[in-house]
């Protein structure tokens, strides 16, 4: 029973017993009310720890198209059908198709292991405003937000690598760009960040363009260093 069908128990109980009894029921019904305090105490404690957890949370501001939502393993089908397009993939591994055990067993670990909403750190699901194009709320890509080289022996907190990953009903129409700055914009807020970084396969000029849209120069090709593999790529930076 819970603590307000006690203490309407109590009462009718009150009203038919002598009254040491009804002491002894008093009593019981103080306790009850101290609880229920208690209790209560709790829950308000409890909101505000939520509340001041939100405050402090980052949140990047609606653009004029877009709107922002920093994902987690709960995002994973998002995840996985944006990885479902072979052109998307392309220069990511070859355009090769992400199953979704690689979803759960590779890319939700990786991303749990630099998140960090606090700083902006994960990604940033993408969607549209509603508009004469596109209707309210649809997923059109993603933004990466991490240390450059975290996933080395020592990364580079001070700069922070921007990735992008966009559905080709987006290409073409400046999404990514809008969406990759105001992330920029909002995460390299900080004094403590001193740079924004992106790095690309050299042929991939749909990126590079993205990148140098962004304010980013040519810095080297060199080797990129990955626990899933090491590759040729371009490095792009803004010194902020």
């Amino acid at each position: 029973m819970c603590l307000a069908g006690n203490f309407f128990h109590i009462l009718e109980l009150a009203a038919f017993r002598k009254e040491s009894q009804t002491d002894i029921l008093i009593n019981k019904l103080g306790y009850l009310l101290a609880k229920s305090n208690v209790v209560l105490n709790a829950l308000c404690l409890v909101k505000r720890v939520e509340k001041s957890r939100e405050d402090k949370c980052m949140r990047i501001p609606d653009t004029d198209r877009l709107e922002f939502h920093f994902m987690t393993r709960k995002d994973a089908e998002a995840l996985f059908e944006l990885d479902q397009d072979e052109d998307v993939m392309l220069y990511i591994n070859g355009g090769h198709k992400t199953t979704m055990e690689d979803i759960r067993r590779i890319s939700i670990p990786r991303l749990e292991s630099y998140a960090n909403e606090d700083e902006g750190w994960g990604i940033w699901k993408v969607t549209a405003k509603p508009s004469d194009t596109l209707e309210a709320h649809l997923y059109l890509g993603w933004i990466l937000v991490r240390p450059m080289d975290f996933f080395n022996d020592e990364p580079a907190w001070d700069n922070l690598e921007l990735g992008w990953r966009f559905k080709q009903a987006a290409w073409g129409k400046g999404y990514a760009t809008e969406a990759a700055r105001a992330v920029m914009d909002v995460v390299t807020a900080p004094d403590k960040i001193n740079k924004a970084s992106a790095i690309a396969f050299e042929e991939n000029l749909g990126s590079i363009k993205i990148m140098e849209k962004l304010g980013m120069s040519f810095l080297k090709k060199d080797i990129h260093k990955d626990p899933l593999g090491d590759l040729e790529l371009v490095y792009y930076e803004k010194v902020l």
